[in-house]
């Protein structure tokens, strides 16, 4: 019993401590690509995702104005002239990548 308990404390430890993109980052690019990293290029500007990791990115914005100013004319209405008034809006992003 001893023996598969330190086995297992040796495969997980081990699987731990390997890290996938030191093992890729060591590989040779060809000249024309020494700018780019190793990986899959994502959408985001200069993310290149490692051979099975997985990113994920949360984002979240609150907007709040209580003096924002408007014209009517400029949303399709006849009137042109400046308001103001209450402004609330929130926006929210998840990314999931994946090598």
């Amino acid at each position: 019993m001893k023996k598969v308990t330190l086995f297992f404390i040796i495969v997980i430890a081990g699987s731990l401590l390997h890290n996938p993109s030191a093992v890729y980052a060591q590989e040779k690019l060809p000249d024309y690509l020494q700018d780019r990293g190793t990986g899959v290029p994502s959408s985001m500007f200069v993310t290149f995702i490692p051979h099975r990791a997985l990113i994920t990115y949360l984002y979240f914005e609150y907007y709040l104005d209580h003096d924002m100013e408007y014209k009517p004319s400029e949303l399709g209405y006849g009137l042109d002239r400046d308001y103001r008034g209450k402004f609330n809006a929130a926006e929210g992003l998840l990314f999931i990548g994946t090598g």
